[in-house]
C-alpha cells in the first residue's frame, strides 16, 4: 500500500496548463501531453516500481521551477505501521558533502582560507601528515587520506581517534584519488576553526536558512533518536557526515546551487572540472557529483547520489530539460533509483505498458530463484514484451546484486550484457571487474582483452586505463 501523497492543488495545475497553451511546451514532454497526464505517468511507474520491487521512499519533481509530482511510498517503520509521508527524514549520503564544499568554497571567496593553506595552519594538533595537505586536496579527495573503518554507534570523537591514529597517507597528497569521508570531518572542523561557530549552527545559519530549508540536520549524538527517521539507516553520529533530510530540503538546496545563491559562478565552474585523477571524466572536481555533456559542451545533467547504507538518495538536474528530480529510499535497491531517473527524464518515449527489464527480472527472482528467473529473462528480453533494456540499467543491476554480495548473479548480468552490447568496452570492463574480484583470472583474460580492443579503438583512455589495471592483477596471478 502506497504512502501519503501530496498533489498539486488544482489551482496549479489550471495555471500550467493554461501556460502550455501560451509557451513552449519543455522539450522533455511532448505537445498532446499536459501535466496532469505527465503526472498520471509518473505515478504509474512508480506505482509499479512500488508493487513489483519493494520500492519504499519518497520522491519530488519539478519542472521549470515549480513542484509538478511529490508522493511518498511505503512504510517508515520496520513493522510497516507507519506510512510513510513526504516530511519524513531519509539519509543524504554521499550528497552532504555538498555543504562541507560549499561553505569551504564561501570561506574562500571571503578571503578567509585558500585552497593552496596546509590544512595543519588551522588544525595544528594533527600528526605530520597536516603538514602536506592542502585545503583544495581536501575538497578534491586527493588527500591520501584512507576510508573510515566503520561499524555501528560511531560518533565523531570515533572517527578523530582513527584520523589521529594514521601514521602514513596512502600515497603523497595531489598524486591519486581516494574518496573517503575523513576529508569530510576536517573540513568541518577547518569551518569551525575559522568561524568560531559550531559546525551544525554555522551551517543552518550559513545554508540552509538561506536556502528555506527546515528538516535537514546532523546528527551528532547518538541518543538522538527522531520518530521522523525512516528505519534503515547506519547507526552513526558523526559530524558533517550523518546528515538526514527531505526530497523537499534537498530541492531547495539544489535550487540554491543553480542560481549561485552562495558561491559565483566562476566558483562553481572549478567545482565542476573533470576530475582528472579519479579516473573518470565526468567526476566533479570538488564533491558535486557527476554529470554529462552534450557533443557542444554543454553541462546537460548534474547528478549525485548517496548511501547510507540501505537508504539511497539521488539528486538528478536535467538543466537541458529544467526538470530536477529528488529520489529517495529506504528499500536497499539503488538502482531503482536511476531506472526512475532515466525513466521519468525520457517519460516521452514510453507507453503505460513499459517498465525496466530489470524489475521484472527482480520480482521474478522473488516469486521463484534466480537460475531460473534468469534464464526465462534472456528469453523475455529477447521477445521485448514492454521491456525497457539498456546497457547502463543492466550494468548498474549487475553491480546491484554485487553490493548485496551476491556475487554470482552479478557476474551473470555482467556476462549477459556483454552478449546483448558486445560492442561496449565499458560491458567488459564491468565484467572483467568483477571476475578478477572473484579471483577468476583466466576467465577474465579474454575479456581485458575484448575489451581493450574496443576501448582502443574509441580511443577511451578511462576504460583503457582501468582494463589495464584488471590486466595487471591478472597477470600477476596466473
Amino acid at each position: 500500500m502506497k504512502g501519503s501523497k501530496i498533489i498539486l492543488a488544482t489551482a496549479l495545475v489550471c495555471s500550467l496548463l493554461t501556460a502550455i497553451k501560451t509557451t513552449a511546451v519543455p522539450a522533455n514532454i511532448q505537445s498532446s501531453l499536459h501535466v496532469k497526464q505527465v503526472t498520471e505517468k509518473i505515478e504509474s511507474i512508480i506505482e509499479k516500481a512500488h508493487q513489483l520491487i519493494g520500492f519504499n521512499g519518497s520522491v519530488l519533481i519539478a519542472q521549470d521551477g515549480e513542484v509538478i509530482y511529490q508522493q511518498a511510498f511505503g512504510y517508515a517503520d520496520q513493522d510497516k505501521k507507519i506510512k510513510l509521508r513526504a516530511d519524513h527524514l531519509l539519509s543524504t549520503g554521499s550528497i552532504s558533502k555538498e555543504f562541507t564544499t560549499i561553505a569551504l568554497i564561501m570561506l574562500e571567496e571571503q578571503g578567509k582560507v585558500h585552497y593552496q593553506d596546509k590544512i595543519s595552519k588551522y588544525l595544528t594538533h594533527l600528526p605530520a601528515w597536516g603538514n602536506q595537505i592542502t585545503i583544495e586536496q581536501l575538497l578534491s579527495h586527493t588527500s591520501g587520506l584512507p576510508r573510515i573503518n566503520w561499524r555501528d554507534n560511531l560518533n565523531t570523537q570515533d572517527i578523530e581517534a582513527q584520523l589521529m591514529a594514521i601514521d602514513t597517507l596512502a600515497f603523497t597528497p595531489g598524486s591519486d584519488y581516494l574518496y573517503g569521508n575523513l576529508n569530510v570531518l576536517l573540513r568541518a572542523f577547518i569551518i569551525e576553526k575559522i568561524t568560531q561557530q559550531a559546525f551544525p549552527a554555522y551551517i543552518e545559519q550559513t545554508l540552509f536558512k538561506p536556502a528555506k530549508m527546515k528538516s535537514t540536520f546532523n546528527k551528532i549524538e547518538l541518543n538522538d533518536v527522531r520518530p521522523s527517521v525512516v528505519v534503515g539507516d547506519y547507526p552513526t553520529a558523526i559530524l558533517a557526515i550523518s546528515y538526514y533530510t527531505t526530497p523537499a530540503d534537498l530541492y531547495l538546496w539544489e535550487k540554491a546551487l543553480q542560481s549561485h545563491q552562495f558561491i559565483s559562478a566562476t566558483s562553481m565552474k572549478k567545482a565542476l572540472t573533470p576530475h582528472t585523477l579519479s579516473g573518470m571524466s565526468s567526476r566533479a572536481y570538488f564533491d558535486l557529483g557527476n554529470f554529462i555533456k552534450n557533443d557542444q559542451g554543454q553541462m546537460t545533467l548534474l547528478l549525485h547520489d548517496g548511501s547510507n547504507p540501505d537508504h539511497h538518495a539521488i539528486k538528478a538536474n536535467h538543466l537541458d530539460k529544467a526538470l530536477i528530480m529528488i529520489l529517495m529510499s529506504s528499500d536497499g535497491r539503488k538502482v531503482t533509483l536511476f531506472e526512475l531517473n532515466d525513466y521519468i527524464a525520457n517519460i516521452e518515449k514510453y507507453n503505460n505498458n513499459e517498465m525496466p527489464a530489470s524489475w521484472w527480472l527482480t520480482n521474478e527472482i522473488n516469486s521463484s530463484n534466480f537460475d531460473d528467473a534468469f534464464e526465462k529473462f534472456k528469453t523475455v528480453i529477447k521477445k521485448g514484451q514492454s521491456l525497457i533494456v539498456s546497457e547502463d540499467a543492466l550494468n548498474k543491476l549487475g553491480y546491484s546484486f554485487a553490493r548485496n554480495t551476491q556475487l554470482a548473479n552479478a557476474i551473470a548480468v555482467m556476462k549477459l550484457n556483454t552478449k546483448l552490447y558486445p560492442d561496449s568496452a565499458n560491458t567488459y570492463d564491468s565484467y572483467a571487474e568483477l571476475l578478477v574480484l572473484t579471483e577468476q583470472y583466466k576467465q577474465a583474460l579474454p575479456v581485458i582483452q575484448q575489451g581493450l580492443k574496443l576501448a582502443e579503438m574509441d580511443k577511451n583512455a578511462e576504460l583503457t586505463k582501468l582494463l589495464f589495471r584488471h590486466l595487471t592483477i591478472v597477470n600477476n596471478n596466473l
